[in-house]
């Protein structure tokens, strides 16, 4: 029943965006499913590096990592955001 859950949860993540942007998950066909044109960002748990077929995931060896990593993104697109704004 599992066989294509990869596939499953890649297409719902493309339906859900932008109300659900990214997700944590420790299985590298995830984002190879999802492909590089998901707007969101896949997050790939317990890797340190990704390969070339799904190197749009950002690997993230450890929860700490995560966190981090998480957090950082969400400076990054504050950041962005304002500038936009001042350049209106």
């Amino acid at each position: 029943p599992f066989s294509n859950g990869n596939q499953w949860k890649a297409q719902v993540l493309h339906e859900l965006y932008p109300y659900v942007t990214g997700i944590v998950d420790d299985n590298p066909k995830l984002p190879t499913f999802a492909g590089p044109n998901y707007p969101g960002t896949i997050y790939l748990f317990g890797r340190d590096k990704v390969q070339p077929e799904y190197q749009w995931a950002i690997p993230c060896k450890t929860w700490p990592i995560v966190v981090h990593t998480i957090q950082s993104e969400k400076k990054k697109r504050a950041i962005t955001a304002a500038a936009k704004s001042e350049s209106r």
